[in-house]
């Protein structure tokens, strides 16, 4: 997980495409799987349908997710979900990570 987290702070040109944010995210669950499984923790998508695409480097932005996924999953006990809500905004898309635990405050 770290060398992926430096490879995308790595001084490179980015390669933005369109991309579904909903698939992102299930790519990103993927990398940290073993982790959830273990802990019996699922990732729920939650008002996926009819998003536009985003533009993004996915490459780059999928370790970033998986993290974030990590640093909430550690948070939950077991077989607890881990639930994101997603919905369209005037910027594109938005992501909401549903964290009892959260170390911030809402908006932040």
């Amino acid at each position: 997980m770290l060398w992926m987290l430096s490879e995308y702070g790595r001084e490179a040109p980015l390669a933005v495409d369109s991309w579904s944010l909903p698939e992102l995210i299930r790519e990103s669950s993927g990398l940290i799987e073993q982790d959830l499984a273990e802990r019996s923790i699922r990732v729920e998508l939650l008002g996926v349908e009819g998003l536009p695409k985003v533009r993004a480097d996915g490459v780059r932005l999928r370790p970033v997710l998986a993290q974030l996924l990590l640093n909430v999953a550690a948070s939950l006990g077991e077989g607890q979900p881990l639930i994101l809500s997603l919905r369209r905004s005037d910027r594109g898309v938005e992501v909401e990570v549903l964290d009892e635990h959260a170390a911030l405050e809402a908006g932040e």
